[in-house]
């Protein structure tokens, strides 16, 4: 199971057969917990800016790591 599988509850159901016609059969359930994470590449920098002057833009990538959907708002303070 992978760290970005949807939450819920998954169940798995497996038969095991061999070469002497022995079998196995397991049925497993687990709760996967809802995960909110992102990440944001590289950081974001913006040096020594002045007050009531600009910063030059940054450009940076967000990832969404979890597995629930995430709405991501920037601000501009003016």
């Amino acid at each position: 199971m992978w760290y970005y599988a949807n939450n819920g509850t998954w169940n798995c159901n497996v038969t095991v057969y061999n070469n002497y016609s022995n079998s196995g059969l397991m049925n497993v359930s687990s709760v996967i917990q809802p995960l909110y994470a992102v990440n944001i590449t590289d950081g974001m920098s913006f040096n020594n800016v002045q007050s009531n002057i600009a910063s030059n833009n940054i450009t940076v990538n967000i990832t969404n790591f979890g597995n629930m959907p995430v709405n991501v708002t920037l601000q501009v303070m003016l």
